[in-house]
Order: C-alpha cells, then structure tokens, then sequence
C-alpha cells in the first residue's frame, strides 16, 4: 500500500500578481531634474575614461601622430568633464555633491573615486531620488 503524501496538490503563491510600484519620476520636478543632470556628468566621465583606451589602439593603426593628438585631446576634455562634475550642487542641501566641506572650510574627497559616489557627501541624497 502506497504511502500518502501530506503536501497539497495546490499551487501556493506569497507574492501577488501587481507590479512592484514604481518610483514615480516628475519631470517637473527641479530635484530630480537636477539628479538627472548630475547622472549625465558621471555617465559621461565614465564613458570617457573606459573609451580612452579602445579610441587610442583604433587611431594607431593610421597615424602615430593622429593618436598623440587625440590621446591629448582626450585627457583634456576628461579634465573638463572631471572638473564641471565635481562643480555639481545637491539639490536638497545646496552643498558640493561629490565634496564635503570639513569645518575649516576646506573641501575633502572627489569624484575621482571610482566609480564615482551614489550619494551627496554632505547630506547622503541618493543619485536615484
């Protein structure tokens, strides 16, 4: 004689069907325009700084001089990138995003971390909202 089993035959479910909410994004809204704005300057200075190398091996096989150039021109503008990134305001403190001021006035930390920083040094407001 078999034995009977104690499970049930019915499928158990612990989670429902609807959607996880979503993280309603206000276009309207000057805070998250503004972490919108800070995303793209980190995007950016990421895309550059992993295109350096790739961009510089393509450009050998036509000129040495061609690859000088835009290996120079290239740092520049990761330069650029680095510096206007790190001149990003928080949008709830009104501080430095990517730098905390000590109580001397001094400026401490960067966005040279990498990958740069989630979250305001000042206040911790997150990159996503």
């Amino acid at each position: 004689m078999a034995k009977k089993s104690k499970r049930t035959n019915r499928l158990l479910t612990t989670q429902s069907n609807t959607p996880a909410p979503a993280i309603p994004f206000d276009p309207n809204d000057p805070k998250a325009q503004a972490l919108f704005k800070i995303r793209v300057k980190r995007w950016l200075l990421l895309a550059l700084i992993f295109a350096f190398l790739p961009i510089c091996t393509l450009l050998t096989r036509y000129s040495m001089d061609l690859t000088a150039f835009a290996a120079f021109g290239m740092f520049v503008l990761g330069h650029v990138l680095y510096r206007w990134m790190n001149q990003s305001k928080c949008p709830r403190c009104g501080g430095w995003f990517f730098l905390k001021q000590n109580p001397a006035g001094e400026l401490t930390g960067s966005g040279l971390s990498f990958p740069p920083v989630n979250q305001c040094k000042s206040c911790g407001q997150s990159l996503l909202g």
